[in-house]
């Protein structure tokens, strides 16, 4: 039997829920911003985390630590 943590069980849900976005540094999947022209993503933990991606046009995907909290 499985024990899931609410944590746990918080990270299951918001992974299903954004499933065809980027995986942040922290665990958790990124949400989709509309910030650049090209498709771009932002970590859903702002305060705590604060990493943001971008990717060009030929599938490279950019990563930034957004400093402004």
């Amino acid at each position: 039997m499985v024990l899931w943590t609410t944590s746990k069980l918080i990270k299951w849900f918001i992974n299903k829920w954004y499933k065809h976005c980027p995986t942040c540094f922290c665990g958790y999947n990124m949400k989709p911003t509309t910030t650049r022209e090209e498709y771009s993503w932002k970590c859903i933990w702002v305060k705590k985390c604060g990493y943001e991606v971008y990717e060009t046009f030929n599938g490279t995907l950019h990563w930034f630590k957004n400093n402004c909290k």
